[in-house]
């Protein structure tokens, strides 16, 4: 049922459509009142108690805001009668279509109805109160406006701000239809400006790092040189590694462990690099470059892998299944300033946030996974493939 409702109503934010189509030229101080019918709010999720608080607020609201609205008592006398077509009586909450709200609004004599819902949706953690708006006279739904809280939201307090925020459309006394529409226009472009600013500010505190400091759970990687790639001369060298060569990083913070960085924790696998690129801009982190990875990796003493410079199945998690993070005690780099980084050999393919070529579609992943070998395990090995793919080897973790 939710899901059904979901598809004819905007997420995360109020969706307000045209509204002073629904109350033409009308004033709200000192003029002639518009009749509006609101109906209890059917419950999705939440009890009947709540739905029909939460309802009274919103008529409480409309009246304060110069509304005129009928009672519930009195729209609840509607609802005594046998209904003609069904042959039964149905109740304020269950009149959710336009021919049961019309018939409600000519008994009534009000010139809108207002009927909706209130949903309550564990999955994605929101409270919704939206709700319909009929033209008693056209029968037409003129438009739908929602207000969507977070999941612990008092439901009156949502309601509250739904009549504020349609109230806010109505002509005020002296204008017309069309100067109305024009300054809540302007009060929605304000306040959207306003939204995106604050959200902005939001992300540079979250993004922002001290200068030799690290997030809880991040390891510190010192600024400075080391060896990108490996000895064209060495015979366990692969196809897919560069060149050695002396390159620059600057500071920055690894995850200890991959994805979701916690000990113990089963690493998140399939994902694919769109996944793992939004999971770190989500805690205001980001992919890993290559280089960063292939640094972090090798550690304070530029090792072939984690733990040395000959391959030891033994150490990391190279050849059985997906482990949780930190089992392989001894698959472990160490930074500059001591700090551990655990299954950068071994356990998933990781995605970095470089591509394979200059331009190109396919981007790295790094230090192989339990189902590789010595050559994939090797910190400077290059692996590709393109962004859309996700396969049960392939994890991330994420940098700062």
């Amino acid at each position: 049922m939710q899901n059904k409702v979901k598809k004819g109503f905007v997420r995360a934010s109020i969706v307000l459509c045209f509204l002073t189509l629904c109350f033409g030229v009308g004033t709200t101080h000192g003029a002639e009142k518009k009749k509006i019918a609101v109906l209890d709010f059917s419950p999705v999720e939440v009890t009947e108690e709540v739905s029909m608080k939460a309802a009274q607020v919103f008529r409480d609201k409309l009246r304060e805001l110069n509304i005129e609205v009928p009672s519930r008592e009195e729209v609840d006398k509607v609802f005594d009668e046998v209904d003609v077509t069904f042959k039964i009586k149905i109740s304020q909450m269950e009149c959710q279509n336009e021919s049961c709200a019309m018939k409600a609004g000519r008994k009534l004599n009000t010139d809108k109805v207002i009927f909706g819902r209130i949903i309550k949706d564990e999955k994605q953690k929101a409270v919704v109160v939206f709700g319909r708006f009929l033209d008693v006279n056209t029968r037409d739904i003129e438009f739908v406006a929602s207000v969507e809280g977070p999941l612990d939201a008092d439901p009156s307090r949502l309601a509250a701000e739904l009549a504020r925020k349609i109230v806010s459309w109505m002509p005020k006394q002296g204008e017309t239809k069309d100067q109305a529409k024009s300054r809540r226009l302007k009060d929605m472009k304000r306040e959207e400006d306003e939204t995106h600013r604050k959200r902005q500010e939001a992300l540079k505190k979250l993004t922002h790092r001290e200068k030799g400091a690290c997030p809880e759970g991040m390891v510190l990687i010192a600024a400075g040189k080391f060896s990108y790639g490996s000895d064209s001369g060495d015979p366990n060298r692969g196809n897919n590694e560069e060149n050695l060569k002396e390159v620059v990083v600057k500071e920055f913070c690894i995850d200890q462990y991959e994805f979701p960085n916690k000990k113990k924790a089963l690493p998140k696998k399939k994902i694919e690099w769109f996944g793992g690129k939004e999971e770190c801009a989500n805690q205001g982190k980001r992919l890993c470059t290559e280089i960063e990875w292939e640094k972090a990796c090798k550690g304070r003493k530029g090792l072939t892998y984690p733990y040395g410079n000959e391959f030891n199945a033994d150490k990391c998690n190279t050849s059985g299944k997906i482990a949780r993070s930190g089992k392989f005690g001894d698959c472990v780099s160490v930074s500059d300033h001591g700090g551990k980084i655990y299954d950068m050999s071994g356990s998933l393919r990781e995605w970095t946030g470089s591509t394979y070529a200059p331009g190109g579609f396919s981007y790295v992943l790094r230090g192989g996974s339990y189902s590789g070998g010595a050559k994939e395990a090797r910190c400077s090995t290059r692996e590709k493939e393109t962004p859309f793919v996700r396969t049960k080897n392939m994890g991330f973790r994420c940098c700062k």
